[in-house]
This record gives structure tokens, C-alpha cells and sequence, in this order.
């Protein structure tokens, strides 16, 4: 059997060609495979403050409170531009 090897960009722009449900499908898998379930990610803010960490290789849930508001501080700024 051959293997093929894609980089993460080849993959996402596969996954945008797909239909939304489909689309909608593989974020569900995503979502399921890092939190057990779809309805314990959006019970509420914090589940978005845990996406935005898995997105930067970052566990909310090991952070203690400082390093919550300074992750919270980074992703406000991170857009902008240090001169």
C-alpha cells in the first residue's frame, strides 16, 4: 500500500473543498476526539479559551490563573503590531 505525505496546508485546503456538512462532520470528530463530547465544548467561554489554547499547543486546563490572563493578554495582542 502507498503512503502519501501532505503538509497541514495541503490538508486544510482539501478539507475547505469539501461540502459544509462534511466540513461540519470532521470539526465534530475534531471537537469529540480532543474534548469527549460537542456539548461539553460550547457549555460555555472558557471551552473557547481551551480551543484558543489547543490552537497554540497550550492545556487551559494545566494553566494555573496568572498564566490564563497572560495567555488571555497574548491572544489580544497578538494581531498587533509592536513597534
Amino acid at each position: 500500500m502507498a503512503t502519501m505525505t501532505m503538509t497541514f496546508m495541503q490538508i486544510l485546503e482539501l478539507v475547505k473543498q469539501l461540502p459544509q456538512g462534511q466540513q461540519a462532520e470532521i470539526c465534530e470528530f475534531l471537537i469529540e476526539n480532543q474534548w469527549g463530547s460537542l456539548d461539553r465544548f460550547t457549555m460555555d467561554r472558557e471551552e473557547h479559551a481551551r480551543l484558543a489554547a489547543w490552537k497554540r499547543n497550550k492545556n487551559w486546563d494545566q494553566m494555573d490563573e496568572e498564566a490564563r490572563i497572560d495567555f488571555a493578554d497574548e491572544i489580544v495582542h497578538e494581531d498587533r503590531l509592536c513597534h
